[in-house]
């Protein structure tokens, strides 16, 4: 059965699986093994957010094999709220500690300027040209960029597709946005709004195939009634549906 992994440099427990070979070629940069943290050090801990993220990886699994197939591939409308979304966040975060300069350029003496301010190149589309950007800079859109990915089931986008230009424009756009209003908000101004999209679905979530109607505990009383019948009141009939329904409760008081 399969186990957290301990890390013996940090002690930080992860999920690993082999990447099957129908999905790497949306996975260059992955090598032979999906890996994630778990987020904790503690073994029962890590037990119990195992088999979530065990589901979060059939789910990523799942929508590279809809990408490959071409039964989907993510919008211009997905990207769009992948970065609203993220913005939202960063700006609820500012905003809660009352800290703005992340977004801000510092010039010394409590003078900040924004982002647009700073650069020589104004659009999205421009900054994403070979001399827009400090390699700095381009890594940590990278990192933001995957992460959020990772928090609905995606893999970054391969270079020279349509998904990938539309999800890095998206992205610095919300992120010129957030220096515009950082600005205000360091400065005092309250009043201005980031106007953000309409909150949706992504399309992904609709092109999945629907979800069992019957719950676990459901399907384990189909096959224990089953089970008793063929089994004629046999003691290790009975024992064996006991200890799996045991088991089955205590899953479900774990993960539901």
């Amino acid at each position: 059965m399969a186990q957290p992994w301990k890390d013996p440099r940090t002690g930080t427990y992860y999920i690993r699986r082999r990447i099957p070979k129908d999905i790497k070629p949306l996975l260059p940069e992955a090598g032979e093994t999906y890996k994630r943290t778990l987020g904790t050090k503690d073994a029962r801990e890590a037990k119990t957010r195992f088999a979530a993220a065990w589901g979060h990886s059939e789910e990523f699994f799942l929508n590279i094999r809809l990408q490959l197939s071409g039964t989907h591939t993510p919008t211009l409308q997905d990207a769009i709220q992948l970065a609203a979304r993220w913005a939202k966040a960063e700006l609820g975060h500012m905003e809660s500690t009352g800290r703005f300069q992340g977004f801000l350029v510092d010039l010394g003496n409590d003078n900040y300027e924004t982002l647009r301010d700073l650069l020589s190149h104004r659009s999205p589309r421009a900054l994403l040209s070979p001399d827009g950007m400090t390699a700095r800079d381009r890594q940590h859109l990278d990192q933001t960029i995957a992460e959020e990915l990772a928090k609905v089931s995606l893999p970054m986008p391969l270079p020279d597709t349509p998904f990938h230009r539309y999800v890095y424009e998206a992205f610095l756009t919300q992120y010129l946005e957030l220096s515009e209003i950082a600005h205000k908000r360091h400065y005092g101004n309250y009043s201005a709004i980031l106007e953000l999209p309409h909150e949706a679905p992504l399309s992904i979530d609709r092109a999945k195939p629907e979800s069992p109607e019957e719950t676990l505990s459901t399907v384990f009383e189909h096959w224990s009634r089953n089970h008793r019948h063929m089994g004629d009141g046999k003691r290790d009939v009975e024992k064996t549906a006991g200890e799996y329904q045991t088991t089955i409760v205590r899953f479900v008081e774990l993960l539901g």
